[in-house]
């Protein structure tokens, strides 16, 4: 869990009506997963992580603008937007990277704080000068390039 002195610091150094934006894929939601056999497997169910929904939720009454900015190509742009509307996610701008680096978009829109769940995204966007957090639930425990992150720690399985 981020505690309460580094969620306090982070606060700090942000100013309110910036933007926020989230990752769509493993960051707020993940596959269900559901047994056949013997065996589980992933199913389609897209399954909210509901630390991140809640954080969302929480920087949007603070007065942040909330976007999500996801690697899907734009041809999954409609299963986002359901998503968003079904979960009632107060979003602002969705925007897809169709495969590539989200760096120049999380520029493009002047992105205050990034939150991911792939470590090769928050370094590339921290290495751009874009504050991030990584989402961390439990695959990064080993990686010592991870802990040099603010983590979110969720359990979504």
């Amino acid at each position: 869990m981020l505690d309460g002195q580094k969620l306090t610091s982070l606060k700090c150094r942000m100013k309110k009506n910036e933007i926020i934006t989230f990752d769509f894929d493993d960051t707020l939601f993940s596959l269900a997963e559901e047994k056949v056999g013997s065996l589980w497997t992933a199913s389609d169910v897209l399954a909210p992580i509901q630390q991140i929904h809640d954080m969302l939720f929480q920087k949007h009454s603070e007065g942040y603008t909330i976007g999500v900015v996801t690697a899907r190509e734009m041809w999954n742009f409609p299963q986002v937007e359901e998503y968003i509307k079904d979960h009632k996610l107060p979003v602002s701008h969705v925007r897809c990277s169709n495969g590539g680096s989200k760096v120049d978009i999380l520029k493009e829109l002047d992105t205050t704080l990034h939150i991911d769940d792939l470590l090769s995204v928050v370094v590339e966007a921290s290495a751009a000068g874009i504050s991030c957090m990584l989402v961390d639930d439990g695959r990064h425990a080993q990686n010592k390039e991870a802990h040099k992150f603010e983590r979110i720690f969720v359990n979504n399985r």
